[in-house]
């Protein structure tokens, strides 16, 4: 269950979406749901499925245009801070209505997020390399700000860490 008790949207592994193929869960939130998935070249890339049965149509609308929106920054806001889309479709399986009409974001996958880092680390310790990730963390945004955008939801649960 997510924080307010609603079950993980339930995507199978070895569902296709845009040519990506789902192997495994990675979190879920009031919105959605994040799964890996791996693509033809044997890549791995971050799917978010935005719920279709959620919103209101009008609500469906809003946010359709909202994944438009971070499509079209994300392929132009080019960043090595930012987590870039790849891809956003829209779940065409009428066989499958737990899925039909679902937003999928296709994005970068991270290594893990911050608030994993906090939660792995021994408390009162500080983490290491902090302050690179804070600097990280606000170059980042201010380029995005700089085109226009605000984050809208920034916690350590979405700030997301490469490998590198």
């Amino acid at each position: 269950m997510d924080d307010d008790g609603t079950p993980p949207l339930d995507v199978p592994a070895g569902y296709q979406v845009a040519g990506w193929r789902i192997t495994e869960l990675i979190g879920s939130g009031g919105w959605g749901s994040v799964y890996a998935a791996e693509d033809p070249a044997g890549g791995t890339v971050a799917v978010k499925f935005l719920r279709p049965g959620l919103p209101t149509p009008g609500r469906h609308r809003t946010m359709a245009e909202l994944v438009r929106r971070e499509d079209y920054f994300s392929r132009r806001a080019d960043h090595p801070q930012l987590i870039r889309t790849l891809a956003a479709v829209t779940v065409r399986d009428p066989g499958d209505p737990r899925l039909d009409g679902a937003l999928a974001l296709v994005m970068e996958r991270a290594e893990r997020s911050l608030q994993q880092v906090l939660a792995d680390g021994e408390p009162g310790t500080a983490v290491t390399g902090a302050a690179r990730i804070l600097a990280e963390v606000a170059t980042g945004l201010a380029h995005m700000h700089g085109r226009g955008w605000v984050h809208g939801d920034l916690k350590p649960g979405n700030i997301l860490l490469m490998a590198s």
